[in-house]
């Protein structure tokens, strides 16, 4: 079944043969550290990555990738490298260090030069690097300063610049040191062919205080920067990017909430808005643009309900197209893994968002890592399209694609360098050509999966594979694990919840679904394994009501004994069908025996859902739905008496979707919910949408 399941995904992904040429994947290439931070520099072929203390960098062919070179910086905490290069060779690379900011730069079809630092002084934070590149090796360097001014935090926005083959010249700033509310200020930078540098940032809006400037200015070559032009008033969030052809033209996107605005500048002109595309989605990605020297474009988002894939695109210069959807929006929006920390790799996250480039021949090419659905998995894969076709999908539902991005090879053939990470198994790069045959997935090894048990805050799942192999297992809800085999043995995948609890159906049993496949294929196979766990003995509810008041529901009651190592978890619902506790007010046990608790009206008003998070199991089932009783009535129903230790019904649960960012810490025992930037940007969009 599940076979089918995933063949049907493959299918529906994979263009059809009367559509442009499919991508082909090549033989997998094992590396030592994992590839995270992967990016396309801008030169032919040639991608950068993250290493131990600097970066590492390779050039993609039609035969695979080279041996890696790798430029030192210095220590570093959990930091991408950013690169610029041009196809003369031409490129800088910059991180952020523990010194300061590194950086070194490479002159056009030469090698690499000396790492050069930016030292911070005593008291000062500097941090946000960007740099900007000409073909023929002029670079600007930009950073934020940060320091302690009469006990306000203030940032000062600097710029060094260098003409090519020469030297650079004294810091400069563009904002003096100024304490800041809405959020720390950071530069973008673009540069001409000429050398002359494009630069925008972003102070607070002195007149709004939740908002931000964004300001534009520029230099050419040995001039001064001209006088700040604005550009925004209402930035959100601090998400802004510049990207800029040779002649001077740039696209800028300014994202101000319920409108991301797309603005264009002619050569040596002012910025004008050409496109708004709505509410964004910019915390996991940000909006991809592709700048052709002649004017063509593209520029892509996902929209922030449903993480839908739309682009506009034009030929040349002129208007740009309506909007058009690409591919489907994901079943499970914000469902899937976040990536970790393998071998002390930054998350990269941002990874999977949108990458768009221009293939050889002009064509757009567009790559990311959507949410797909296989069974209760919701996992990336690496996915390109050429707009010419459905999009394709690239990778296996066996390890989520990692950093995905588009790169052009050095006759023009577009291609897609992905990477991914399996805990006990290599680390991967993955390069598909377009047009290119792909490799088979070697044999499937033999799998057997042993009895399933419960450990400390989560389940382990033992295995036994024949051959190298990769195993991955996930529950409802939401909670996954991978373990990979380098050559035949044995092993134990351990479920562990990150983000979500482990959601039951029965408090006796939990269904698990277990994939396995060989080390690095794509094909899977799946099966479902009943966990048998453990019932916690826990005191009986009693005395249980629910009483609404104005916009808030009273939930109180009284257990026969302590209740320890649990929360109760409520939220109102309007129906007695499952809802997802995500927003839920939480009260923890702590040995008491009387409690009270105060949810919101927001989803509901005719009942409260309880849910029992279980700390020292990481297990979350729903123990009953409660009918919401008005406080006049209740008060009357009070006077006449009420009927005490009435015991709770437990209500079966079922699978509900993913609420991707409430924090298990399971260490320490207790839940600590945190609404961080894409649930916020949501709920406020869902709640603009119902006024």
């Amino acid at each position: 079944m599940y076979r089918l399941a995933l063949a049907l995904l493959i299918l529906a992904l994979a263009p059809a043969a009367a559509e442009a040429a499919p991508f082909g994947e090549l033989p997998v290439q094992s590396v030592q550290n994992p590839a995270r931070c992967l990016r396309a520099t801008g030169a032919p072929g040639e991608v950068v990555r993250w290493a131990p203390e600097g970066a590492e960098f390779q050039q993609a062919t039609a035969s695979g990738f080279s041996a890696p070179v790798k430029i030192a910086l210095g220590e570093s905490f959990l930091e991408c490298p950013i690169v610029k290069a041009k196809p003369t060779g031409a490129a800088v690379v910059i991180e952020n260090v523990d010194d300061g900011i590194a950086f070194a730069v490479r002159e056009p079809g030469g090698a690499w030069g000396p790492n050069q630092l930016i030292e911070a002084k005593t008291g000062h934070f500097l941090d946000d690097p960007a740099v900007a590149i000409s073909p023929r090796g002029d670079v600007a360097v930009g950073w934020t300063d940060t320091t302690l001014v009469n006990k306000d935090l203030a940032a000062r926005v600097m710029v060094m610049r260098r003409p090519a083959g020469g030297k650079f010249g004294a810091p400069e700033e563009l904002q003096k040191p100024t304490p800041y509310r809405a959020g720390k200020p950071h530069v973008v930078l673009g540069m001409q062919v000429d050398g002359t540098v494009l630069a925008l940032w972003n102070p607070d809006n002195p007149e709004v205080r939740e908002r931000q400037l964004v300001l534009f200015t520029s230099a050419a070559p040995g001039a001064a920067f001209a006088t700040p032009v604005r550009i925004s008033s209402n930035l959100e969030l601090n998400d802004f990017s510049l990207t800029t052809a040779p002649d001077g033209r740039a696209i800028a996107i300014v994202d101000e909430g319920a409108h991301t605005r797309v603005l264009e500048r002619p050569p040596g002109g002012a910025f004008a808005q050409v496109a708004d595309l709505g509410y964004a989605e910019t915390f996991l990605g940000a909006v991809a643009v592709a700048l052709r020297p002649d004017g063509a474009a593209v520029v892509a988002w996902q929209d922030l309900s449903h993480l839908q894939v739309k682009a506009i695109r034009r030929g040349g210069l002129g208007p740009f197209s309506k909007p058009e959807r690409v591919g489907v929006a994901p079943e499970h929006p914000y469902g899937e893994e976040l990536s970790g920390f393998p071998g002390g790799a930054p998350t990269d996250h941002e990874g999977r968002g949108l990458a768009a480039a221009f293939a050889g021949n002009g064509q757009p090419v567009l790559t990311w890592a959507p949410t797909a659905t296989l069974g209760k998995l919701n996992w990336t894969p690496a996915t390109v399209t050429t707009f010419s076709g459905a999009p394709q999908a690239l990778s296996g539902p066996l390890r989520d694609a990692d950093s995905v991005t588009p790169v052009i090879l050095a006759d023009g053939t577009p291609a897609v360098a992905w990477s991914d990470v399996s805990t006990g198994g290599d680390s991967h790069l993955h390069l598909a050509i377009e047009g290119a045959a792909a490799v088979a997935d070697p044999p499937a090894p033999n799998v057997v999966i042993g009895r399933i048990t419960q450990i400390r805050h989560g389940l382990g799942v033992p295995f036994r594979c024949s051959a190298a192999c990769d195993v991955r297992a996930t529950v409802p809800d939401g909670v996954v694990g991978t373990r990979s085999l380098r050559a035949a043995g044995s092993g134990t995948l351990k479920l562990l919840p990150d983000f979500d609890p482990i959601m039951l159906t029965r408090a006796d049993s939990a269904n698990v679904q277990v994939l396995t496949g060989a080390a690095g294929g794509r094909a899977a196979t799946s099966r479902n394994v009943k966990a048998k766990l453990r019932v916690p003995r826990l005191p009986r509810l009693e005395g249980l009501a629910a009483v609404r008041r104005g916009k808030k529901i009273v939930v109180t009651w009284h257990t026969a004994g302590p209740l320890r190592r649990a929360s109760v978890v409520g939220i109102a619902s309007s129906t007695r069908a499952l809802a997802d506790p995500f927003f839920g007010s939480v009260v923890e046990g702590k040995g008491r025996r009387h409690f009270r608790l105060t949810v919101g009206t927001d989803f509901g008003k005719a009942f409260v859902q309880l849910f029992l998070f279980y700390e020292p199991d990481a297990t979350e089932r729903r123990i009953a739905v409660v009918p919401v009783r008005d406080g006049k009535a209740a008060a009357s129903g009070a006077r006449g008496g009420q009927r005490e230790g009435q015991r709770l019904r437990v209500a079966p649960g079922a699978q509900r979707i993913v609420g991707a960012d409430r924090l298990l810490e399971a260490d320490r025992g207790h839940v600590v919910r945190d609404r961080p930037r894409v649930e916020l940007r949501h709920a406020e969009h869902l709640q603009r949408l119902r006024q």
